[in-house]
């Protein structure tokens, strides 16, 4: 970590965050106010959004923005990773947000800040901390729970 960002973390990931989009050939959206911005691909057939208590299953690949090296994926698992929506710590909070913009079957790209990834701690050996990620998305299948109406 070099003495700038060891002083002002926050604004060193601010700068690298401003740095990539401005970079980028792509047009990214910005989620609310946050500083989390995402590409979506096309809707194919259900536009349902994904509701609290579904079933989700995602295949990802999430990489530094240095470099572009895959540091997580699903597929190291063999298969798409599962989890209820809307129940607490299943996945980084930048994740659930990703979820919650795809329909099934929807592709995304999404930058994810620090405070929606690995935060002020990172993951030794694999990301700095207060450092953005990207995570590539794919909203596989989604199980509806029952309408609470029904």
């Amino acid at each position: 970590m070099g003495p700038r960002r060891a002083l002002d973390p926050e604004g060193a990931e601010r700068r690298e965050l401003s740095a990539f989009l401005s970079a980028s050939p792509e047009v990214w959206t910005r989620w609310g106010t946050s500083d989390l911005h995402y590409i979506l691909g096309p809707v194919h057939g259900d536009s349902t959004r994904v509701r609290a208590g579904d079933l989700v299953s995602i295949s990802y690949v999430g990489s530094r923005l240095d470099g572009g090296e895959p540091f997580d994926e699903s597929e190291r698992h063999g298969q798409p990773f599962r989890f209820r929506f809307g129940d607490p710590d299943q996945v980084l909070p930048g994740i659930e947000v990703a979820v919650s913009l795809l329909r099934p079957g929807q592709h995304g790209r999404f930058l994810l800040p620090s405070g929606m990834a690995f935060g002020g701690k990172g993951v030794p050996q694999v990301v700095r901390p207060h450092e953005p990620v990207l995570y590539s998305v794919h909203l596989v299948a989604v199980e509806r729970v029952a309408d609470p109406g029904t």
